[in-house]
């Protein structure tokens, strides 16, 4: 068995997709948003609705896009090219481990901020590089990014972020099993994602 099939399988929450319903990095992210009360988010990368489903819950009018139509209620539209939506046009852009597919990731950042209202929030998503099971694996030889979508372009760690994001407050979590706690202190190196929290001023 390799180490990619390995991980998979192993019963810690370390951000792997197949934990993409109950990981802890975007119930974080959930938390963050908070309650729309009827107000506009935009769900960025949103796969099979997932999430956008439980922004509903939540209180939020969703739209939610991807390149691929998995969800019935998407906009189709390939993120790289932009966000389809008007300016200041939502409260909320919410992004779920996406950030690491797009291309131009300043021009990402300006879209983001172009469709927010002043005020609105940005959670995001996205495994953490400098997580330390990676300084573990590469002693083995191999590392955290060859254990993720190889169709990914962009694996951050958190100095990397706040150079994109320098107004940003980053969260992770820790431990990796039973109670996960949220934690804004050691996250560069305890949590296996980085959930990245800002508003538009």
């Amino acid at each position: 068995m390799n180490l990619r099939n390995l991980a998979k399988k192993l019963p810690l929450d370390l951000g792997q997709k197949e934990y993409r319903h109950k990981t802890k990095g975007t119930l974080i992210a959930l938390s963050l948003a908070g309650k729309g009360g009827g107000r506009k988010a935009a769900d960025l990368g949103c796969g099979e609705g997932y999430w956008s489903e439980k922004l509903k819950e939540h209180g939020w009018e969703v739209s939610a896009i991807d390149k691929e139509k998995e969800y019935s209620r998407a906009i189709t539209y390939n993120l790289n090219d932009g966000i389809p939506l008007p300016d200041s046009s939502v409260n909320l852009v919410f992004s779920a481990s996406v950030i690491g597919y797009i291309k131009d990731l300043n021009f990402f950042k300006k879209e983001i901020v172009r469709v927010l209202k002043p005020g609105g929030k940005y959670v995001i998503t996205t495994p953490n590089s400098s997580f330390w099971i990676d300084y573990v694996l590469k002693m083995a030889g191999t590392s955290l990014k060859n254990l993720q979508d190889s169709n990914q372009k962009n694996y951050f760690n958190q100095k990397e972020i706040k150079n994109l994001f320098p107004e940003t407050k980053i969260y992770g979590y820790f431990p990796y099993a039973v109670l996960k706690f949220r934690i804004s202190h050691l996250v560069g190196f305890l949590s296996p994602v980085l959930i990245i929290c800002g508003t538009k001023k």
